[in-house]
């Protein structure tokens, strides 16, 4: 009885005990909740949010995307934070910060999610709290590494569950929640494939269930890309994945054993040009030098561990407590994480999102050694949150991938995309920035500045407004605190310089030389003595300030202006050759020593120059394609009439009668003034025929423009007159489509008036060989060779016809004359073809070697490869 009475007190009172201490769980999780809601409040309150890159560029892509504006610069981020930012900025009136800090706060939802699975609402809300507890370190976050944490975070609370749990409706969910961090950075590419292997090796799960459940984890993880792979491809012809050129300074320092990122002109410190891909540079590199490149990875993991070693120690002493399959699983992915950003150079701010999956292994362990005070408090926890999460994370990104889907079919040329838009968004700030900027880089300055006004009117903001009132301005300022101060001070300085200030300017140019010094050279951390050859490197070779920076703030000026405002920028700084070559570009008289300098100066810069930099030959085209097709059609008499008369579409009109641009891009600022021109205003559309006078394409232009008024055809015939190229290149076309009569017709008629050029002759002389009338062409050719005398490509014309005439050894002749200077390809392949059929193979085959050497440009690879193919059969 005794024994049975102290037996029940003995339960009685266990049982009180462990009524005490569950009724201890619910205190313990709204104490840790309150904590975890006031480290929220707290990132929300009282953290900056900024942006390495400018806000401002991000916006301006997710317009692009928007608005479906034409611009390879889209790709230089993945799209969603883009978009998010532009919506933000130009749709709902918000600071794009507050993304940032939203992002940052919801980060403690998947860690609640992660922590009160694995014991209650308690263990979640610390993991919430240890989670929030390492994102506000720093005192500001960097707002595309913390919307990326989140993602992260997203990704890992439903990549838990499937590693426990497995099937397919958690591998889609997965997947999904894998390819949403990809839609915002890069780094998990790979990751996918690795948790699959992780989860089969911890869990020896039946192959039969495994496979295609990780088959659609995969396919599910790529599936939010191919939007993006698609949009990428339309813009640049091949396969891009991800971002287009931003990796190319990590990938160029990381193979240099750089530790940390650079700020400088990672290209120029490789020695590449601005179209040279880096990556077969960095193979090269690391293959030549493998030692130093993995001592640098090692040096880099050593770096990143110091950043964050109180993590790295709270995250081991955590998991020696806590050794479950989350924990492994986690360890994995830290682990996987250093790693890959450590095969490349690396950045503090890279690591950002590797704090809270450290921080939840911290509170994994932390709660381990707290459930022992606690016994009651590893109650059971339904997840209803984690996959809600990931579904309201997917609908904007859900959103962007419409946007990013629609791009490549509703894209435009960018002058044209943008006129478009306001014509339904007429008070669009963006829209008026973006027209701006586009006039200022087809050196339209003036048009350009009077958009950027309308820009500041209707609200773009008050760096813009601050810089288009310092063009004006007599006496201009900067303004404190601006995100776009750097570009303010270039702007002043010239603007000083314009107006005789010079001392100002020199104020100005001292301020904005110490910014480009400070914030553009040098490299993040420089922890090993290596780094200063690095630096010294990085010093040596930028050039930014002078050959983009001071370049781009040149815009703002017409062309005329350029020369005198660069001769006064000499008195504060040394010219650059890109500087000295628009120095002498703009000025309206050069000598010959001036002609002989500019000349080796485009030579030796060449696609560094501003034709290439705007792609000035595509918005060309395009603007000519879209001018084309305006207006209606008229009819003439004589060769004018016959031009006419072909009906070409715009594609084929360009392919015909297309000369190329003139490289001071005057076509490209008549085909723009004269697209933006009022109905009735010729004067922009004869600027343009004026600036390619051979080009039939910009003449119809121009009637199109006049209606087709009778004192516009009479003009076009005159001009034809005393211009008959177009009459040539319509020749060899109606030559090639049978039509003999008519292409004999125009070829007489052109060479009666002459003045042809060699490439008009050159048509003049197909047309003759298409049509059969080798006699005439014959006459064609003596014509054109008194004219141009010695000419390779005429002499190899003359020699077809010859040889198809029967003159075989004429036409030997001509191709053994044609191609002595060596540059001719046809005429070299010609004469390599002849010798081998006369069976002296030896010359043939260097006929052929010297015609491979002489390939022309576009489809030099192939023409190489046959003359190279020639040439060993011939030997």
């Amino acid at each position: 009885m005794t024994l049975s009475c102290l037996r029940l007190a003995s339960i009685y009172y266990n049982k009180k005990r462990d009524m005490k201490k569950t009724r201890g769980e619910p205190f313990l999780f709204w104490a840790l909740a309150a904590l975890a809601a006031g480290a929220a409040a707290w990132l929300v309150l009282g953290q900056r949010a900024y942006s390495v890159q400018n806000f401002e560029f991000y916006a301006d892509r997710g317009e692009a995307l928007f608005h479906a504006v034409r611009s390879k610069a889209v790709s230089y981020s993945m799209p969603l934070l883009s978009l998010l930012v532009s919506t933000a900025r130009y749709h709902l009136g918000l600071e794009p910060g507050l993304l940032a800090k939203a992002a940052g706060a919801l980060i403690a939802l998947p860690a609640f999610a992660i922590g009160a699975r694995g014991g209650g609402r308690a263990r979640g809300a610390l993991f919430a709290l240890a989670a929030l507890t390492a994102g506000l370190g720093g005192g500001s976050i960097e707002a595309e590494q913390v919307v990326y944490s989140l993602s992260v975070m997203a990704f890992l609370s439903v990549e838990l569950l499937r590693q426990a749990r497995g099937g397919t409706a958690l591998a889609a969910a997965s997947g999904l929640a894998a390819g949403l961090t990809l839609l915002v950075r890069s780094p998990l590419f790979a990751f996918p494939l690795l948790a699959a292997g992780f989860q089969y090796f911890s869990l020896r799960p039946a192959l039969k269930k495994w496979l295609p459940a990780t088959a659609l984890f995969l396919g599910c993880s790529l599936l939010l890309l191919l939007p993006w792979v698609r949009l990428n491809h339309s813009l640049f012809g091949r396969v891009i994945p991800f971002e287009e050129e931003r990796s190319t300074c990590n990938i160029i320092t990381g193979a240099s054993g750089v530790i940390y990122t650079i700020e400088g002109d990672a290209r120029a410190f490789a020695g590449l040009s601005r179209t040279e891909s880096p990556y077969p540079w960095a193979f090269r590199k690391i293959l030549s030098s493998p030692l130093n490149y993995a001592a640098a990875v090692a040096k880099r993991l050593w770096q990143t561990f110091l950043m964050l070693w109180p993590l790295f120690l709270l995250a081991a002493a955590g998991y020696a407590f806590w050794r479950g399959p989350e924990a492994r699983f986690l360890v994995f992915f830290c682990g996987y994480f250093v790693l890959l950003h450590c095969l490349l150079s690396i950045e503090e701010r890279y690591f950002y999102p590797l704090k809270f999956p450290l921080a939840l292994l911290a509170a994994g362990g932390a709660w381990e050694l707290l459930k022992k005070r606690l016994p009651g408090a590893a109650t059971a926890w339904r997840d209803r949150l984690t996959l809600p999460l990931l579904a309201a994370l997917l609908l904007p990104a859900a959103w962007a991938l419409a946007v990013v889907w629609r791009y490549p079919g509703a894209s435009k040329p960018a002058l044209i995309a943008v006129e478009e838009a306001l014509k339904e968004h007429p008070a669009d700030p963006w829209l008026y920035k973006k027209k701006g900027e586009l006039l200022l880089s087809f050196d339209l300055a003036g048009a350009g500045r009077a958009a950027l006004r309308e820009a500041c009117a209707a609200g773009a903001g008050a760096d813009l407004c601050c810089l288009t009132a310092a063009l004006e301005s007599a006496a201009p300022r900067a303004c404190p605190g601006s995100e776009s101060l750097y570009e303010l001070l270039l702007v002043k300085t010239l603007r000083e310089l314009e107006l005789g200030t010079y001392a100002e300017a020199e104020k100005t140019f001292a301020q904005a030389r110490a910014h480009w010094l400070e914030e553009r050279n040098g490299i993040k951390a420089m922890p090993y003595e290596s780094d200063r050859e690095h630096l010294a490197r990085i010093l040596e070779t930028n050039k930014t300030l002078w050959d983009m920076d001071l370049y781009a703030a040149l815009l703002y000026w017409e062309p005329a202006a350029r020369s005198e405002l660069i001769a006064k920028l000499e008195r504060l700084t040394p010219l650059t050759p890109k500087l000295r070559a628009v120095l002498l570009g703009g000025k309206p008289r050069l000598g010959p020593g001036e002609r002989a300098e500019l000349a080796a100066l485009e030579r030796r810069l060449g696609p560094e120059l501003q034709a290439s930099e705007f792609e000035w030959a595509g918005n060309l085209r395009e603007l000519t394609l879209e001018l084309l097709r305006r207006g209606g059609s008229g009819r003439a008499d004589g060769a004018l009439g016959q031009l006419l008369d072909l009906r070409l579409a715009p594609e084929e009109t360009l392919e015909v009668f297309g000369t190329g641009s003139p490289a001071d891009g005057a076509a490209l600022r008549g085909a723009a003034e004269a697209y933006l021109a009022a109905p009735g205003d010729t004067a922009p559309a004869r600027r343009l025929a004026a600036a390619a006078p051979d080009n039939f394409a910009y003449a119809l232009i121009l009637l199109k423009a006049g209606s087709f008024s009778p004192p516009a055809l009479a003009e076009a015939a005159a001009h034809l007159r005393g211009r008959p190229y177009p009459l040539a290149a319509a020749a060899a076309l109606c030559a090639g489509r049978g039509k003999k009569t008519e292409a004999l017709a125009l070829a007489a008629e052109a060479a009666r008036n002459g003045a042809l050029g060699e490439a008009g002759w050159q048509r003049v002389l197909l047309a003759a060989q298409l049509a059969g009338d080798y006699a005439a062409g014959l006459g064609f050719a003596g014509r054109a060779l008194r004219e141009h005398p010695g000419s390779p490509e005429l002499l190899n014309a003359r020699g077809m016809l010859k040889k198809l005439s029967g003159d075989a050894a004429g036409a030997r002749a001509d191709f053994e004359a044609a191609a002595r200077d060596g540059i001719s390809f046809s005429a070299l392949m010609n004469l390599g073809l002849e010798l081998e059929a006369a069976g002296e193979s030896s010359r043939a085959a260097q006929a052929y070697g010297r015609a491979a050497a002489a390939a022309p440009g576009p489809q030099a690879g192939q023409a190489a490869q046959a003359a190279a193919a020639r040439a060993g059969a011939a030997r």
